[in-house]
């Protein structure tokens, strides 16, 4: 019988605080032209290609034969920063802007490289300048609200989380998003704007991290982030007069113990994981998924009688709990 648990052997990294801020440079549109020269479509195929030093070749020629098209330098700009020459990336990129200040994608890649570089507040100024051009522009919205946060403005990045989460949903497609597809994925948007609410909003933080972890279950971040605020509130619930926490600590103990599991399992020491798994089931039997966790991680190990129990428990704790009911089909198959 082929064992899997998907928990344990694709856990990939959180995406970083400004993970938005690449939209609209590598694997970006390019706006359509009739009859583009040779070596701008040359360029945007090795781009496509990942070619970084064919690709800047190509536009270094197109940018040589038409000093003026903004289409060469934003694709000269988006191939030197692959090859992090970015003195070279920021001169195109605003050679590009210059020529043609409509170029959604120009601006976006420029106020990315601002705001990584050190300068959010000049990379807020591109962004809003992209979104009085295309106000539907999710990406940019999340580029704008990333640089914010690093700004100190949480509230003001709070709300523009608030505006993406609104459209995706009026959008009836919460999971059809994603990086690649350059439409911001629901799991993302809920741990960024539970990110921004931290400085003043613990309780709204709290829910969008479970919300996060809702739609995606594996970013290892999101339960050390989950797990912190949960500490915070319930430290301030102690600290006020008459206020009932809505967790208590050993509930965020136990989430920190899930993040420890899980990066015990990505180093390979699956004793050790399943030691942490177990002390969190031990503080709140009633979690579905510790039990989902702790499941995967035996079955993983061959011990599918134990598996079974724990991944029965968390289906009957959680019947919606579709990773579970996966697994325990697969294990009970």
């Amino acid at each position: 019988m082929r064992r899997t648990a998907r928990s344990w052997s694709a856990t990939r990294a959180a995406a970083p605080a400004l993970a938005w801020l690449a939209l609209g440079c590598c694997g970006a549109a390019f706006p359509q032209q009739a009859a583009a020269p040779d070596h701008l479509r040359r360029g945007e195929r090795l781009l496509r290609q990942e070619l970084w030093v064919p690709a800047s070749e190509a536009f270094a020629q197109a940018v040589a034969i038409d000093p003026e098209s903004a289409r060469a330098h934003y694709g000269l700009g988006l191939a030197l920063q692959e090859r992090l020459d970015l003195r070279g990336a920021l001169a195109a990129f605003r050679r590009a802007v210059a020529l043609d200040g409509k170029l959604v994608t120009a601006r976006n890649a420029l106020g990315t490289l601002l705001a990584n570089a050190g300068d959010p507040a000049a990379g807020v100024a591109e962004f809003r300048k992209a979104l009085e051009l295309q106000p539907e522009n999710l990406g940019t919205r999340m580029n704008l609200g990333s640089a914010l946060r690093t700004l100190g403005e949480s509230e003001r990045a709070a709300e523009q989380f608030d505006i993406v989460l609104d459209r995706l949903h009026r959008a009836n497609a919460p999971d059809a998003g994603g990086r690649q597809s350059r439409v911001p994925a629901l799991a993302d948007v809920y741990r960024m704007r539970a990110q921004a609410r931290v400085a003043f909003d613990l309780e709204g933080a709290v829910a969008d991290f479970e919300a996060a972890l809702a739609h995606d279950m594996e970013p290892l971040a999101v339960y050390h982030d989950l797990g912190q605020a949960l500490k915070r509130l319930a430290g301030q619930a102690r600290r006020a007069h008459g206020y009932r926490a809505p967790v208590s600590a050993p509930a965020a103990d136990r989430l920190l113990r899930e993040a420890l599991a899980l990066l015990l399992g990505q180093q390979g020491d699956m004793d050790g994981a399943i030691r942490e798994l177990t002390a969190a089931v031990d503080l709140d039997p009633q979690s579905a998924a510790s039990r989902h966790y702790l499941g995967s991680a035996l079955w993983y190990v061959g011990q599918p009688a134990a598996a079974t129990d724990q991944l029965e428990q968390a289906v009957r704790l959680d019947p919606t709990h579709r990773a579970a009911s996966a697994l325990h089909a697969e294990v009970y198959g």
